[in-house]
């Protein structure tokens, strides 16, 4: 992650106990926003990774006494919020739009390390359901939902675990504004040292955006974003030293399937579209030598079964 930090004065005692360590952190000022992972280390080793969230939407927290529509805690907007979801309760929020506009809600829970599974309500000042999300395709059963609000008002947001669970296990970060909501990049991988045109597809072709970005050989992931006004999207990408091939249509049989120019160890991305798609590649095998070759797309979230091969 980003920044400098340094042992924070308060608590008193901090940096001597084993259990807990505070620290003051600062961002560059063009830190993109995206999950990064923080971790600690002293002589005895290092720490798991963290996953937190740099963001570019002013940040509340939860007041935690909003568990009721009538006790919904007023949030302005746009508008980012980190709280933890109470067992057996939920948390509702009330925000003001001055127009009739469209309203972006993306919430980040199981994509950051938690174990809530969320499930949000949009709700009217009568206390009417409008809308709601579970388990949006991509996201790890994160959610997001868009919607178009129909005039000026108040309107509320209700977020719950959709067991009920909770607690400190239980922690997300919601995002309120008009943003673009994007759930997968394409090509699924970037080769490291070089410039990559990447698409960001959403649930509608309205949030479809494209990016240029060059992965880092020193680095597992990238960070994507698609910006907007009203709010920044994004995703992490993985990058590869491996040679990666993208597939190239039409390549629905033998004849036509996309050539791969090296004999081992390679990793190709394709694109199950439109329906009953069929991609195939073709690459110079040895006699007598084994291959593994492995499709990914369940594994890392994505609707399709199988989507990206490695060989």
């Amino acid at each position: 992650m980003p920044g400098e930090w340094a042992l924070s004065s308060q608590p008193e005692g901090n940096g001597s106990k084993a259990e807990s360590v505070a620290v003051d952190f600062t961002l560059p000022a063009d830190a993109a926003p995206g999950i990064y992972a923080l971790r600690v280390a002293n002589q005895e080793g290092i720490s798991n990774p963290k996953l937190v969230l740099i963001e570019d939407l002013p940040v509340e927290i939860s007041s935690g006494s909003n568990q009721s529509f009538e006790a919904a805690q007023m949030v302005s907007f746009p508008v980012a919020i980190d709280g933890f979801s109470p067992s057996l309760a939920k948390h509702f929020y009330k925000f003001s739009v001055a127009e009739a506009q469209r309203l972006s809600v993306e919430v980040y829970a199981r994509r950051i390390g938690s174990m809530l599974d969320p499930v949000v309500y949009l709700y009217d000042a009568s206390g009417r359901i409008l809308t709601y999300a579970d388990d949006s395709a991509g996201l790890q059963r994160d959610c997001q939902l868009e919607y178009q609000l129909p005039a000026a008002g108040e309107y509320l947001i209700e977020i719950r675990d959709i067991e009920y669970k909770g607690g400190n296990t239980h922690p997300y970060h919601l995002r309120l504004g008009n943003f673009p909501l994007v759930h997968t990049a394409y090509p699924l991988a970037i080769p490291a040292g070089q410039e990559t045109s990447v698409s960001l597809i959403g649930s509608s072709p309205e949030n479809d955006q494209t990016v240029a970005i060059t992965g880092s050989a020193d680095k597992a992931t990238a960070a994507l974003s698609a910006g907007s006004p009203s709010g920044t999207a994004f995703l992490a990408l993985p990058t590869s030293t491996e040679p990666l091939f993208n597939e190239t249509e039409p390549n629905d049989d033998a004849a036509a399937a996309s050539p791969v120019t090296t004999e081992v160890g390679f990793i190709f991305n394709g694109k199950l579209d439109p329906v009953k798609d069929i991609d195939q590649f073709k690459f110079t095998g040895k006699p007598e030598q084994w291959y593994l070759v492995k499709g990914v797309s369940e594994k890392i979230w994505l609707p399709s079964r199988p989507g990206h091969h490695s060989v």
